[in-house]
């Protein structure tokens, strides 16, 4: 009976000590939450919103676009591989490589960096270097040239990969 009683006056002092600090918290809330600190908050999510579309677009806007060049296969084999990187659109848009054999594609493009072969797939990989890309804000892509031979060793497509 004693441990009843006990019992249930402390869980009364328990219940009565908890409702102290609600009523404490939501004073403490209200305080924070007053219309000067919410204007106050209000002011500094707009600020941040603003600096963080800033940051996006300056990030955005900043990278740089390449003019592409009409692809020539004596410039190509003499340029650097960022130059090359400036061809690449000619090159695949105008379908230049497509059902060439290997010999000819070694004297368009050169020897390749890679060659890929296994069971299902036999691949020349060119190196087109790194270039910065709207959809990587922060880090360059290193680009690369496949070109995907048939089973007759010719050209079935080329296409451009970006690796982070």
């Amino acid at each position: 009976m004693r441990l009843r009683l006990f019992t249930k006056t402390f869980v009364h002092i328990l219940a009565s000590f908890g409702h102290r600090i609600r009523a404490a918290r939501y004073m403490k809330l209200n305080y924070y939450f007053s219309t000067t600190h919410k204007r106050k908050l209000v002011l500094v999510l707009i600020l941040l919103t603003i600096i963080s579309i800033s940051i996006f677009l300056y990030l955005r806007l900043k990278h740089k676009t390449y003019e592409q060049v009409p692809f020539e296969s004596q410039k190509w084999l003499t340029s650097s591989i960022e130059d090359r990187f400036l061809m690449y659109r000619d090159l695949l848009d105008g379908r230049i490589l497509i059902d060439k054999t290997e010999n000819e594609i070694e004297k368009i493009l050169g020897k390749p960096n890679y060659i890929w072969k296994d069971e299902q797939s036999y691949e020349w990989e060119y190196n087109l270097g790194y270039q910065e890309s709207a959809a990587s804000l922060m880090f360059p892509y290193n680009n690369w040239l496949h070109v995907l031979f048939q089973e007759d060793k010719k050209v079935e497509k080329a296409y451009l990969i970006n690796h982070d």
